[in-house]
């Protein structure tokens, strides 16, 4: 699921300047390591009839869509941010 967030995210920055695609790889490595951390800290699968158990799966894709949204919101203000100072 983060490669195709990541995929989504780099065609976007196809069209930016170099500072902001440096910011962004900053930020994609540190994002990188947190996720890691929450999808690895996660069961791989709960056998409860619990209805809210989290699973890898949902970590996943939860954290991938989270990268996505963080990474276009952030990419859009860094964006805005060098077209005024030029």
């Amino acid at each position: 699921y983060f490669v195709s967030s990541a995929l989504a995210v780099s065609i976007i920055l196809f069209f930016v300047r170099d500072v902001v695609f440096n910011k962004w790889i900053k930020l994609a490595m540190g994002m990188s390591f947190i996720m890691w951390y929450f999808i690895l800290s996660t069961p791989v699968s709960v056998h409860s009839f619990n209805p809210i158990a989290i699973e890898r799966e949902l970590v996943s894709i939860w954290m991938s869509a989270l990268f996505l949204i963080i990474s276009i919101i952030l990419i859009i203000i860094w964006q805005i941010k060098e077209n005024k100072n030029r």
